[in-house]
Formats: structure tokens, C-alpha cells, sequence
């Protein structure tokens, strides 16, 4: 009789039943071979100590653990907890073959390259192809190129120096190329009007000064320099009095417009205070109009008593 489906043995007869039947049933031989037959087949279908079991289906192991496991040899063998925390598959070893030709002979082999693989190695040798491309064979399977990715996303071919002797990277085939995902960085000019590169945004004040020649402007830093950008006109009339000084503090430039009348009337600007310049001045009594741009922080004032019209864009 085959087990029941749970493991368990039940026997054909009962030898002892058997005997206390009215009349008996004797042991007879051809129900002794078919109770024998019985228990030779389900020894036939249990596991063999010495391995030579065959399994023909998935071992329930009930929670149980499998122990003492010899360490996993080949790619279908069941490896150990330890050889997955040593990272034994996946580390393949120091590079064998040349400097501009890898090697690798990890065990277990390899048998086939996939998308999505990730592995690393040891350089034995530091790559020395100065143009081309650096390949690496794993497992006697086709060389395949070794290629790193730029700061733009695009695949670069190796250069001499890429790869340093005794350093470990880890790279991944991408079902074309195997791609270094350990490098050293790559580097990149500084911007200038001839080349493309790493620039550094300029600050509000170094964009005002108007010297720098190595820092990009931002339209944020245009906000803050450019008069007309995020401002607007705002009536003064009536408010800004006649020789009085008054300061800008927008933290930008700012365009004065004054309209005034007299002789020996004159609109000043001032850097400090101190020292002052006339922008425009009457020599007669005639009407006259001055539009200035104020620089951030600089003085400016106007010896009318009384302008006729004062604006600002600010």
C-alpha cells in the first residue's frame, strides 16, 4: 500500500487480527508478498542516506533546517548562509588574461551572461588602453566591454588609468556592455565661453559688481540687477522733499525721475555722502527733467525746494 499522501505507512494486514479470526487466516505466501511488496516500494520511494535517491518532488521541510551543508560547488548546487554573507557568488575573484583583456575563472562558473547581473572583481593589473575598449571575459564566455558611464548619463569607454591594480569594483552587464559602477570620478573642465564644464552661479553682489568673468548669472540674479526686472514706478510727488538726502537700500539699482524749476537748482548723486555730482542742474527758470539710475546704497538729492514731479522705479 503507498503512503496515504502525508508520509504515512499503513500495512495491508494485521497479522495479529489475522490470527483471531473464526476460522484464523494463516500467514499465507502470497499475502506476506504483497505486505513486503508494499514496504519495498515505499523504502524504493524514501531518501537514501548514501545520496542515491533521485528526489521527484519538493521537500517539505516542515520548518525544519537543512545542516551541515557542504559548501555549494557548482550553480545549481544549494549553497551555505555563509557563502551568501562572504558573498562567495558574486565576488569573482582577482582579473587574470592582460591590462586591456580581464579574465575571470570564479567558481561556480558562470554558464551564461543576464541582464541585470551584478558582480565584482580585483583588478590584478591596471588598465592600460589608452583608446578602444577594455574587455572581460568571465568563465571562457565572450569578452565583453568594459565601460563606464559619464555625468551625462552616456557610456564612455575606458581610459588608460580607469581601472587601478589591486582596487575591487563592482560592475553590472546591462545586456550589452559590462558597466563599472565603482570608478574613480570622471573629470570635468570648468565652463568657460570655449568650453562646456562646472560653472558656479553667481551671488546677487557678484553680479552687480559686473567684473566676475568665471560666474554664470542666474534670472534670479538678473532680478537683482537688472532695473525694470520685478520692479515698479511708485509716485514720490509731494513726498521726497527738496534738499534732502535720501539713500538707496532696495539692495539694487533704482531709476529717479525728477522734474524741477529754478536757477542754481541741481540733482546730485553721492556714492558716500561727501562728495557729490550733479546729474543735471537749471541755469535759468525754465522747467527741467532728470532721469538718473541710483546705484545700491549711493546718495542722491535734489536743491529744489519744491520738485515739481518725483517718481521712482525701485
Amino acid at each position: 500500500m503507498p503512503r496515504d499522501g502525508s508520509g504515512n505507512f499503513d500495512r495491508e494486514y494485521n497479522w495479529v487480527e489475522d490470527s483471531e479470526q473464526d476460522p484464523p487466516i494463516n500467514i499465507l505466501p502470497d499475502r506476506m508478498d504483497e505486505e513486503f511488496d508494499g514496504i519495498a516500494t515505499e523504502i524504493s520511494n524514501s531518501v537514501a542516506a548514501d545520496g542515491q535517491t533521485t528526489m521527484t518532488g519538493n521537500l517539505k521541510m516542515g520548518g525544519n533546517k537543512i545542516v551541515n551543508l557542504a559548501a555549494a560547488t557548482l550553480n545549481t548546487d544549494a549553497p551555505r548562509a555563509k557563502q551568501i554573507q562572504d558573498n562567495n557568488f558574486c565576488y569573482l575573484g582577482t582579473t587574470g588574461g592582460t591590462s586591456s583583456a580581464y579574465t575571470l575563472t570564479p567558481a561556480p562558473a558562470i554558464d551564461a551572461l543576464v541582464t541585470g547581473q551584478q558582480f565584482s572583481f580585483k583588478a590584478g593589473l591596471e588598465n592600460t588602453l589608452a583608446s578602444g575598449n577594455t574587455t572581460l571575459a568571465i568563465s571562457g564566455l565572450t569578452a565583453t566591454n568594459l565601460k563606464k558611464i559619464d555625468t551625462a548619463g552616456a557610456k564612455q569607454s575606458l581610459v588608460a588609468g580607469d581601472v587601478k591594480a589591486n582596487i575591487t569594483y563592482g560592475f553590472r552587464y546591462d545586456g550589452t556592455d559590462f558597466m563599472l559602477t565603482d570608478h574613480a570620478p570622471i573629470a570635468v573642465p570648468v565652463a568657460s565661453t570655449t568650453t562646456s564644464g562646472i560653472v558656479e552661479l553667481a551671488t546677487d553682489a557678484e553680479a552687480q559688481a559686473g567684473t566676475d568673468t568665471a560666474r554664470a548669472v542666474t534670472p534670479d540674479n538678473l532680478g537683482a540687477t537688472v532695473i525694470g526686472i520685478g520692479q515698479t514706478w511708485t509716485n514720490y510727488t509731494g513726498t521726497r522733499l527738496g534738499n534732502t538726502v535720501y539713500q538707496n537700500t532696495t539692495g539694487r539699482p533704482i531709476q529717479v525721475n525728477v522734474a524741477f524749476t529754478g536757477s542754481g537748482k541741481v540733482f546730485e548723486v553721492s556714492s558716500d555722502n561727501s562728495t557729490w555730482i550733479t546729474i543735471m542742474g537749471g541755469s535759468s527758470d525754465r522747467n527741467i527733467g532728470v532721469s538718473a539710475v541710483i546705484p545700491n546704497n549711493w546718495y542722491y538729492r535734489c536743491t529744489d525746494a519744491s520738485p515739481q514731479v518725483w517718481a521712482e522705479l525701485r
